[in-house]
């Protein structure tokens, strides 16, 4: 199944960016996701949730990197960039 990478009318910020391993997220539009991965920055999956509630919030004990938050609706998938310092 292909997917199509971020939806126009979908904007979704990650706060704050940088972090410590404790960051929230919020979206905007009609976007429903029903999943949410955290991966690290050599493709590992760190975190998974079901059903992620607009305005969640995450905190994890991470090491320091790059990592990538992914947002799967049945529409479209969002990733964004999280970096941890």
């Amino acid at each position: 199944i292909l997917v199509p990478e971020i939806a126009q009318t979908t904007d979704v910020e990650i706060y704050p960016n940088p972090n410590t391993g404790q960051f929230s997220w919020q979206w905007s539009g009609a976007f429903n996701p029903t999943n949410a991965s955290l991966f690290s920055s050599n493709g590992q999956l760190v975190y998974e949730l079901q059903n992620p509630q607009n305005n969640g919030q995450l905190d994890l004990a991470l090491p320091k990197g790059i990592y990538w938050l992914q947002f799967m609706g049945q529409q479209h998938v969002v990733t964004k960039k999280v970096v941890v310092e």
